[in-house]
């Protein structure tokens, strides 16, 4: 028996990119309206709670080799650019980063798994409409280098037990400078602190928090959870450093959309919007 595996749609296995994406695009419930030279206009009907639909008239683009999407203008119901909601400055939707990232469709597996990651996404969409937030343990990090350092804090944090992953994921893992150390707080209670240029956490006594371990141990003596614990601190307080500068830069190029509550962008006032020169 062959193990090569044959696309459900007929006639398209050889497709890549934007080609693939049109080919498969009523399997989605998505209708081509219009198609242009290296872009198309779709309108994408995710299904909602009830029954019902909900219409997105969307530019699907395709340049180097990379897909791209973003709400058609003259049908705006998402905001220009919110980096809560994941839409870029010039209204492109950031769909993910790295491994996570749909975007090089190589064939029509990959057109399914855009789709897939789209539909996801305007569903998250509608909930942010709704609840004014994006959901909880759904936030990923702005920018290449804070989503990398996301997935590695959440590869340490995994080391310590699913409870611990989950609660990063949920938000509730936050760092914080206390005179020369830095302090991850567990729901605003500390769980690991590192002094500057220190090669351990403190307190490697305390028993370790861990969850995996066959039997409880002290945190230095836990297999290698006293360096994960250095680690993950570090990786914490790097992605928040990042995706603070990203706010700022952010802000420099789009306005606060004003759909968000506690938006981070709200309260920086940006030169380039405020009438004053820009800066580099």
């Amino acid at each position: 028996m062959s193990d090569v595996q044959v696309s459900a749609t007929p006639g398209v296995s050889h497709l890549v990119g934007l080609d693939a994406i049109i080919a498969v695009a009523d399997d989605f419930g998505a209708v081509v309206a219009e198609r242009r030279p290296g872009a198309a206009v779709a309108v994408v009907s995710p299904h909602v709670h009830g029954g019902g639909r909900d219409d997105f008239r969307l530019i699907i683009g395709e340049e180097g080799g990379r897909v791209s999407v973003r709400e058609d203008p003259a049908a705006r119901r998402l905001p220009a650019a919110c980096p809560t909601r994941h839409i870029n400055p010039g209204g492109t939707f950031c769909l993910g980063w790295d491994t996570e990232d749909p975007s090089a469709v190589t064939d029509v597996a990959g057109a399914r798994e855009w789709w897939t990651t789209l539909l996801v996404f305007l569903g998250y969409q509608r909930y942010a409409e709704v609840r004014r937030a994006w959901p909880k343990g759904r936030e990923r990090a702005h920018g290449h280098d804070a989503a990398l350092l996301q997935f590695y804090a959440e590869w340490l944090a995994s080391l310590f037990g699913p409870w611990l992953l989950a609660d990063l994921r949920a938000g509730r893992l936050t760092t914080r400078r206390v005179g020369r150390s830095i302090r991850l707080d567990r729901a605003r209670q500390r769980l690991f602190a590192l002094k500057d240029g220190s090669e351990s956490v403190a307190n490697l006594r305390r028993s370790c928090p861990c969850t995996t371990a066959v039997t409880p141990a002290v945190l230095k003596a836990c297999g290698s959870h006293a360096q994960a614990a250095r680690l993950l601190v570090l990786a914490l307080s790097g992605q928040e450093q990042l995706e603070a500068e990203f706010h700022k830069a952010f802000a420099r190029a789009a306005p606060c959309c004003g759909t968000i509550d506690g938006c981070p962008i709200a309260s920086i006032v940006s030169p380039a919007l405020d009438g004053s020169p820009s800066g580099p």
